[in-house]
Parts: structure tokens; sequence; C-alpha cells
């Protein structure tokens, strides 16, 4: 894939539909049983995904033709985030802290995808996944 491509007829369809009230994004939740390495799995994440060009582009509107465009101020760092919850860091506190990514919108200047790093009781952890590009 080059560094900027036409976005889809489908992609296109599914970021036209983004609305505040209508977030247009995909959240996943994978729970990982103890011991994780914190260190080594947020440096796993990076090495693969950015393997992948869409995991480097934006979204950029041309006079109303939609592309992918590599994003030039391009921080891994704003898309693979560690966070730790309130105790007592369980099931309950996991489920509010995605329910509200959900509600919170993709920054659209830049790639749009996070991953939140969740640590959690006796060395286990969390991993959400927002993905509002669909591709």
């Amino acid at each position: 894939m080059s560094n900027t491509e036409r976005m889809s007829a489908a992609d296109t369809t599914w970021l036209r539909m983004d609305r505040p009230n209508n977030l247009m994004q995909i959240v996943g939740v994978l729970e990982l049983e103890p011991p994780v390495n914190l260190d080594r799995l947020e440096q796993l994440l990076g090495e693969r995904l950015l393997r992948i060009d869409r995991f480097r582009q934006r979204v950029e509107d041309r006079s109303g033709t939609i592309w992918w465009s590599e994003d030039p101020y391009f921080d891994v760092t704003r898309h693979i985030k560690r966070v730790g919850l309130p105790m007592p860091r369980g099931k309950s506190e996991l489920q509010r802290f995605v329910a509200e990514l959900a509600m919170t919108p993709l920054d659209p200047n830049r790639p749009l995808w996070q991953f939140h790093i969740v640590e959690q009781d006796r060395g286990g952890a969390a991993v959400s996944v927002r993905d509002g590009s669909c591709a």
C-alpha cells in the first residue's frame, strides 16, 4: 500500500455516518490472564501494528474525495496508552472505563484507532481497542 490511497466507498460511507450522537467506531476488550508484562505488551502492539500502513494514516478530505494519507506527525503514544483504574480494578471499573471511551470521539486529525492497556489486579491486564477506520 502506498502512503496515500483513495478511501473505499464502504469506508467513506462509514466515515460520513459518524456524528457526535452516533459514533461510528468499533470497541472491543481483550482480557489477559496474569502474569502480563505490560512493557512487553505495549512494545509488541506498537511493533506489529505499525507494520501496516493504515495504522499510520489519517483521513484527508480533498474537495469531497476522501483519502488515507500518512500522518506527518504520527506518534504511537497518542494511540497506545497505559491506564490504571480506580480500586478495586475489577470488571465493573473496566466496564465503566470502556463505556466512557465508547462515548468519546476519536481525534479526526489523527489515525482513527486507540489501544488502552489497562492494568488489573493480580498482574492481569485488559486491552481496550477502538477503531473508527473500518478498514
